[in-house]
């Protein structure tokens, strides 16, 4: 395996609790971006670039046309290499960052369609 991407449809501003389990569909408004992993020996060859990218592509199908993501531990850096920057987080979303780690930084991007 290369990597994966665990990623799905959500609420603009709404990051899930950590560690919740989503039973029933919620309706979309932006692709929120939970993990993205890439195995050790593909690092450096864009491989997670190109999963983001497809990602990307699968959301404009969805009529999404956004991503936020909680980038944790020193991820805000490789993120912001693939176009995201880090938004203004208050009240409710401060809090549910709050419960990522001290490093979590609420990170947003505009998505098009690649193909």
């Amino acid at each position: 395996m290369l990597g994966y991407l665990l990623a799905h449809g959500w609420r603009r501003q709404s990051p899930p609790p950590l560690g919740s389990v989503i039973a029933d569909p919620i309706p979309s408004e932006v692709l929120f971006i939970h993990d993205l992993a890439v195995s050790p020996a593909k690092r450096g060859l864009k491989v997670g670039q190109q999963i983001i990218a497809h990602a990307f592509d699968l959301a404009a199908e969805d009529r999404l046309y956004s991503a936020e993501l909680v980038a944790v531990e020193v991820a805000a850096e490789y993120w912001r290499q693939l176009g995201f920057a880090e938004g203004a987080a208050s009240g409710e979303l401060l809090e549910k960052l709050a419960t990522y780690g001290t490093l979590a930084r609420w990170m947003t991007r505009d998505i098009s369609p690649t193909r």
